[in-house]
């Protein structure tokens, strides 16, 4: 009887051993993931190297490969070790399938089916490319559940635009460390290497800077939470 008693209570501190070790290993799998999408949204807008030809596009969609890939890896050890994890919905699923489904199709379909995967040279908006982002999307759908991560969300998209304004003002005065082949003062690119998709940022991320601002101004006030005012659902839905 006491060997049996024995027993059960090695069985019962090892179960008990297990999950805290399963818990440990969710919790900061869950913190490992918050840290590589927030280094997504900073890194890939920053990031260039200009020992490549393709000095921009390739290194920024190279990055994005590696740290959507170390996600889906967190994300699946998660997974694995979690049978009762699941995965947050949107109502916006199945348009989402649907045109993924479509691009799987039509790049199976294409006359080039190498480009369809990767993309045009110097673009690469290809296949790959577009399920990264998708796949982030249902990353920030997921992970990006608090008022903390949500804040720390908008401050390093914020952060990561001001870096890239602030390079972009220093080029348009003339104090540019890189001697560019073609450039105008007129029409600085930033780390973007091109007008457009930096300006095209920085109107994205506008009015994500007036989301925090008024967000903030209306907790001074004693007002609701952030998830209170309706701009904030109109820029930014989060869960």
């Amino acid at each position: 009887m006491l060997k049996i008693l024995l027993n059960l209570a090695i069985r019962n501190m090892n179960e008990n051993n297990m999950k805290n070790i399963f818990k440990n290993i969710m919790v900061h799998g869950d913190t490992v993931i918050i840290s590589l999408l927030l280094a997504a949204v900073i890194i890939v807008p920053l990031f260039f190297d200009i020992r490549l030809y393709s000095v921009f596009d390739l290194s920024k969609v190279t990055v994005l490969y590696l740290l959507t890939i170390a996600i889906l890896v967190v994300w699946s050890i998660m997974f694995t070790l979690n049978f009762h994890f699941t995965c947050s919905h949107t109502s916006i699923d199945i348009p989402i399938l649907a045109y993924i489904g479509v691009f799987i199709i039509s790049s199976i379909l294409s006359i080039n089916p190498m480009m369809s995967l990767f993309g045009a040279y110097k673009r690469f908006e290809g296949l790959t490319a577009t399920v990264c982002y998708i796949f982030l999307f249902y990353t920030t759908v997921n992970f990006v559940t608090t008022k903390k991560r949500f804040y720390f969300l908008l401050i390093s998209i914020i952060a990561g635009a001001a870096i890239s304004s602030c390079y972009g003002i220093a080029q348009h005065i003339g104090f540019d460390m890189f001697k560019w082949s073609s450039f105008e003062a007129r029409r600085v690119f930033s780390t973007f290497g091109n007008p457009v998709f930096f300006s095209t940022y920085l109107v994205m991320t506008l009015p994500l800077a007036v989301v925090l601002f008024l967000g903030n101004s209306f907790e001074r006030k004693e007002s609701p939470p952030v998830r209170g005012p309706y701009i904030v659902w109109f820029f930014l839905r989060y869960p």
